[in-house]
């Protein structure tokens, strides 16, 4: 299997690319008009991260690994360190998955705002689905 690169969804790409453009716009008009560069400062580091959320974000899915970025940071895992996945419940903004790894200290989490397609879907389903083993336990 080739390398499969995802990234966000164009609407989501958008969405996160214009906020940035106007935090960093509305940071730009108050150093202007203010004295003060604190909150203008704050604004402008706000729009540089909403930006790099939309430019830089991707997750690469290869035969032996799979990492994922997002703005300011990466990880990845090897495919056989990947002990299952659960889907992570939450508000629209925070659902997605998080693949745990065999010590299970550590986990990978995945933004469902990925442009992923049925090779994405695939692996997934491949793997133990440990929604199944949490809820069987607490029964």
């Amino acid at each position: 299997m080739e390398d499969r690169v995802y990234h966000f969804r164009r609407s989501v790409q958008c969405f996160y690319f214009v906020l940035g453009l106007w935090f960093i716009g509305s940071a730009a008009f108050l150093a202007y008009e203010m004295s003060s560069v604190l909150i203008p400062a704050i604004l402008g580091l706000y729009g540089i991260y909403a930006w790099l959320w939309a430019m830089r974000s991707r997750l690469v899915l290869s035969n032996s690994k799979i990492s994922v970025r997002y703005a300011t940071g990466e990880d990845s895992a090897r495919i056989s360190e990947i002990k299952g996945w659960r889907k992570e419940f939450g508000d629209e903004s925070k659902s997605g998955w998080v693949l745990r790894l065999q010590d299970m200290a550590q986990s990978l989490r995945i933004d469902r705002n990925f442009a992923v397609d049925d090779s994405f879907l695939d692996f997934i389903s491949s793997l133990k689905n440990l929604n199944e083993l949490e809820t069987s336990v607490v029964r």
